[in-house]
């Protein structure tokens, strides 16, 4: 994996049960400076390239979504969720460039029961990247950026 900072929340825990947030510092063989990944132990799972984005609809009844008209939601919101999608399905150009077998079924599995043990219920909330990109977003307001030391990062 590139080099990346680790993002932990508040009380030193990871963005979802097993799984940590990272970003990319220097370019690498899976992730280019600037992306994010989810991480279990070393080489992320998943990775994409835009900052994730709060829903700008989250918490809003359906009347209120109704009155804001055509304007239910904003370009930010949807490109990001977008390419996290993408990122889920092994869909982005350089995760099929990158290996055949991203993501594999384990890998869905093992996130599906993260996501279910920090709060995601199909049901309610609908598809995954939407939830997921808001609760990337929201995590990351009070998240703590831990940068990577090793000795090849503070040596450049």
């Amino acid at each position: 994996m590139a080099e990346a900072s680790l993002y932990l929340g508040p009380n030193e825990e990871p963005v979802l049960p097993g799984y940590f947030l990272v970003r990319a510092t220097k370019d690498g063989w899976i992730m280019q400076k600037g992306d994010w990944g989810l991480v279990r132990q070393n080489d992320p799972d998943y990775w994409w390239s835009l900052t994730p984005v709060e829903d700008p609809l989250h918490g809003l009844t359906d009347e209120q979504i109704d009155a804001r008209g055509e304007v239910a939601t904003d370009e930010l919101f949807d490109n990001a969720v977008r390419e996290l999608g993408m990122a889920l399905d092994g869909r982005t150009p350089r995760m099929l460039a990158a290996t055949s077998d991203y993501p594999r079924f384990s890998d869905a599995v093992r996130l599906n029961e993260a996501v279910t043990k920090a709060g995601y219920d199909s049901k309610e909330h609908g598809g995954l990247e939407y939830w997921l990109c808001h609760y990337l977003a929201v995590f990351l307001k009070t998240a703590k950026e831990i940068p990577d030391e090793t000795p090849e990062s503070t040596t450049s």
